[in-house]
């Protein structure tokens, strides 16, 4: 370096070059970046959500066609009988106690699959109401809370509710209009020769339930939490209708206990089921799986509403397609096999 240029950089009155212009944003720059990137979340997170949401449905729907197919395997090995009957603790429903029959023991006992750990994801009930139930009324036997606390170890819960077909088949007597969940009164589990005239492709046996409220009596208290919990089984031919030739006898099926776990519809329904969701899944006794949604008459289950043909009362399905959905008896031609 010159004594020239040392001196005229130690110079204090020499003149300066100008100093660059610090990098950054302006308030108002920062503004529009902070706005765009709320504009994206705002387009994004539905879809993520939707997306979420669709998976679960897709995941629930793998699980209930595990089960339905695992009944297919059992009926296989046990001359057609697709399980034991309901899965409860009741003397009067059940043909043993929740650890060795019904369609959840068949499942873990015989291997098939373990219910526990395939819960429907979406579903607010993830305990059974069987479950929360197991020390009420006429019971096969006692089981203490660390029992309880064995069977849910052992997957021994669910939140998806069998259906009155696959626990008790049909009435003995299509007359008879009450105690429709007594297994003695019935014709037992659903065996495959009972689809001579449904078809198995329309009988439902397991589907997404229905859930109680949390301040209604069907719920589960563990480690003092309250839980709500999903229905166990669906009421079955519970109304009576006019049937020709038959007088008053026991009508088509009440799947109310069935119900919509997935989607949400934005609109409330306040009512015994209290849910905001409109999607279910079905399992069929041949394997297939269906989605059906509350949309015919929007209240959070799958109802049905009083109609009349060729002069006979009965009961309409309001969401669920009787091209679908079988409802009527299985084993007595005559008006209600439908």
């Amino acid at each position: 370096m010159t004594k020239h240029a040392s001196a005229q950089r130690l110079n204090p009155l020499s003149p300066r070059l100008p100093r660059p212009r610090a990098c950054g944003f302006t308030l108002i720059e920062l503004l529009v970046v902070i706005a765009v990137i709320a504009l994206l979340i705002g387009i994004l997170v539905p879809s993520l959500n939707g997306a979420r949401d669709a998976a679960r449905t897709v995941k629930c729907q793998t699980q209930l066609r595990q089960f339905v197919m695992a009944s297919n395997s059992y009926s296989n090995s046990y001359r057609g009988f697709y399980g034991t009957g309901a899965w409860d603790n009741d003397v009067n429903e059940a043909f043993g106690p929740p650890d060795t029959h019904g369609w959840v023991a068949d499942m873990v006992n015989g291997e098939y699959a373990i219910p526990g750990t395939m819960l429907c994801p979406t579903n607010p009930a993830q305990y059974s109401t069987t479950v929360g139930e197991i020390n009420d009324g006429a019971r096969y036997k006692p089981f203490s809370p660390a029992e309880v606390q064995n069977l849910l170890a052992r997957g021994f819960n669910t939140n998806y509710v069998m259906t009155w077909y696959y626990a008790h088949t049909d009435r003995k007597n299509h007359s008879q209009l009450s105690d429709w969940k007594n297994k003695d009164k019935s014709r037992g589990p659903l065996n495959e020769k009972s689809f001579a005239i449904s078809g198995a492709s329309k009988v439902p046996l397991l589907a997404d339930a229905a859930h109680q409220a949390l301040d209604a009596s069907d719920v589960i208290v563990l480690d003092g939490i309250t839980y709500r919990t999903a229905k166990t089984l669906t009421d079955g031919p519970t109304v009576a209708v006019n049937v020709p030739g038959l007088g008053n006898g026991c009508g088509t099926q009440n799947f109310t206990d069935m119900g919509p776990a997935h989607g949400k519809s934005g609109r409330f329904v306040d009512e015994e089921f209290d849910t905001t969701r409109i999607d279910g899944n079905i399992g069929f006794a041949d394997g297939n799986v269906q989605l059906f949604k509350d949309t015919g008459r929007r209240d959070g289950k799958w109802g049905s509403t009083t109609a009349t043909l060729s002069g006979m009362q009965y009961n309409k399905l309001d969401d669920l397609d009787p091209n679908k959905v079988y409802s009527g008896w299985l084993t007595k031609q005559g008006a209600l096999n439908f």
